[in-house]
């Protein structure tokens, strides 16, 4: 395995762990399986029945989106041509609601449009809210954006 693709995968599962609401001797008990028990075994099973779930889903699904993802897409292309943003702009946005996306996952050839659903593809849903609120203008940082609403107020 790709040594950064594990260490993503390790701060991934270590961060849902700590929000999973676990006390530390459970955290504790759960390390010592997964040192000394079957719980690694059995998650990556889990994992790969996951996977095949997942890939069979998606070629159940084909090429239609969500009309709740198709809406938000529509509504990013629209601000995206009202305000005439050019794609390295788009992607640099992109890049500030979605730090850990890379330049390589969302290509540079193509359409503007092929752009945006290869990017509403792999985002998270948290992620997509925060690009379209970036692109409606909003401020990516919660401290600016405190201080952007302030300052509309007056």
């Amino acid at each position: 395995m790709n040594s950064k693709a594990r260490q993503r995968a390790m701060k991934a599962m270590l961060g849902s762990l700590l929000q999973a609401d676990l006390t530390m001797s459970e955290i504790r008990e759960l390390a010592d399986d997964l040192i000394f028990g079957s719980f690694g075994k059995e998650f990556g099973e889990y994992l790969r029945e996951m996977n095949m779930f997942l890939s069979e889903a998606d070629r159940n699904r084909g090429d239609y989106p969500s009309s709740q993802s198709q809406s938000m897409q529509s509504t990013a292309q629209n601000v995206i041509e009202r305000r005439r943003l050019s794609k390295k702009v788009v992607q640099q946005l992109m890049s500030l609601a979605s730090p850990w996306i890379k330049s390589p996952q969302l290509p540079n050839s193509g359409t503007m449009k092929e752009l945006i659903e290869k990017y509403f593809m792999v985002a998270p849903p948290n992620e997509v809210s925060k690009f379209i609120d970036i692109l409606h203008g909003e401020p990516a940082d919660a401290y600016l954006k405190g201080i952007s609403r302030r300052d509309r107020a007056r």
